[in-house]
Order: C-alpha cells, then structure tokens, then sequence
C-alpha cells in the first residue's frame, strides 16, 4: 500500500479494482496484475470506520462512515465520506450523530441503515438514521433499538424484509444477549427478545438458506448459533475448534460454508482458521 493503515476497509469495487481506504488515502488495487494503479485522498483522515458499496446510477460507490479522526485518539467522527466512481472523488457530508463501532446496511433501494455505535466516550447510542443514496440526505429515524448498542452486528435478512441486529455492548465493558428485528419497509421494530449467550465482538453471517450463524464473543466463546427467520427462534450451531473474538466470518459461495479466522483468545492474537460446515 501506499501509506500505513489500520482499522481501514477493503471494498470490490469494480471487477478488477479493491478501494483500499484508511487514514488519509484510498488505493485502487488490481488483484489481478497485483499493481496499486492510482491513489487518491480521502476528505478528511479516518481510522475504524464501516464501510458498504452502493450502486448510484449503474455506478458503485464506496460509502465510508464515523470512526475516529486519529488511530490513537477519542474524537469520533459525525462525517460520511462517499468515493463517487463517475468523477473519481470523494465527497463529505454530515451524518446526525459522531459514530463509532457503529453498524452500516445496505438495503435493496440503494438506502442504507447506520445504528448504533458511540458519539463520545462513554455515551452509547440506540438510535437510526437513514442514508438516501440518490438524494445524498439523512433522515433521523424514530425508531430505536431496545437497548443502546456497539461492537454489534447488522444483518439483512431478505426473506423477512428485516435487519437482525445481534449483541453488542451497552457499556465498556459488558456483553448484550439481546436482539431487534427492524423492517425496512415499515421503517419500524417488529420484534425483539433474547439469543442463547451474550455475544460482542461477534460475526453474523447470513447462510445461503436464510439463516443467520453468530460466532464469537469477548471474552472469547465457541459455541456460535443460528437465528432461523422461519421461527424467529436460535438455536446452538456445531462447536467451533477454538475459542474467538474479534476475528473474520466469510460466506464461501454456493457451497454455504463459512471461513472463520484469526481473533483474539485470551488476550492472544490467533493465526488458525476453521470451516463452518451447515
């Protein structure tokens, strides 16, 4: 890479080309001649930060969202930063609320979804806004989770039209066992209730056959489940091999298994990865 990052992102955007943004610049890598062909700055610095592709007028762009100013610092950031890929640039705006270890969702309009997270030490959010893509807007949504939330994981689940928002933490130091169910078309909460272990620090992937397998915790854990949309009901998975948090979940195409790697255990950092078979 062209400069130092972490807490940075790694986004597909066009077929060739990985948008590797963090800290004060945005790579354009080709895997395929495993060349950086052309950097580019960022609005404004921004380290552990959320990140989704949207397509904006047959166009995808990348949408990097909140984090903090400085690797090592405390100020949280209230911005969005959108790379237009029609004009090659970035763009800023203004989210709501400063967020931080907040969750991001795109939906099937273009829209996205941005929950949770925290605005300021020790203050952690409940509440929603709307990102309108077309518009380039915000709408603060009324809407609010049932408890305040980050280090949480947002899935959209396509079958029920809904965000399953999983875990998290409500203070500095505890974990969440509690869930909510968000309908993107009501734009409300239709259901909330309680998963099988506190989880923070987890992954929540969505299977090939529509549920959703949750892995990990902190401290670490390696008893993941499933979230059935069917029943809106969990129920435990196979054991993982090793304990984790903090570490990478990765849907592995048609064949619906999922890599899990690396995180944390024990205050160790891990270098193994296993397969999660359904």
């Amino acid at each position: 890479m062209t400069q130092r990052r972490l807490g940075h992102s790694a986004d597909r955007l066009e077929t060739h080309i990985i948008l590797i943004a963090g800290n004060t610049t945005a790579d354009f890598y080709d895997p395929v001649t495993e060349i950086i062909n052309r950097t580019v700055s960022i609005s404004a610095p921004r380290f552990y930060f959320s990140s989704t592709t949207i397509e904006v007028n047959a166009t995808m762009n990348v949408l990097l969202s909140g984090g903090i100013a400085i690797d090592t610092g405390t100020t949280y950031l209230p911005t969005l930063d959108v790379y237009n890929n029609e004009i090659k640039t970035f763009n800023l705006t203004r989210m709501s609320f400063a967020r931080y270890y907040h969750t991001v969702t795109l939906l099937p309009n273009g829209n996205v979804i941005i929950a949770g997270g925290s605005p300021v030490r020790p203050t952690i959010l409940d509440t929603l806004e709307m990102y309108n893509s077309s518009s380039n807007t915000f709408m603060n949504l009324t809407a609010r989770m049932s408890s305040i939330r980050y280090y949480h994981t947002a899935t959209y689940i396509a079958s029920i039209q809904s965000i399953l928002f999983a875990g998290g933490s409500s203070t500095t130091s505890n974990s969440l066992n509690t869930y909510d169910l968000f309908n993107i078309t009501t734009l409300k909460f239709v259901r909330n209730g309680t998963m099988l272990q506190s989880r923070t620090a987890h992954t929540a992937t969505l299977l090939n056959n529509g549920q959703v397998l949750l892995v990990g915790n902190d401290p670490e854990s390696k008893t993941p489940e499933l979230f059935d949309p069917t029943t809106f009901t969990f129920r435990w998975a196979a054991n993982q091999s090793v304990a984790r948090g903090y570490h990478t979940a990765t849907l592995l195409g048609n064949s619906g298994q999922v890599l899990i790697c690396g995180g944390d255990a024990s205050s160790v950092t891990l270098n193994s990865c296993e397969i999660y078979y359904p």
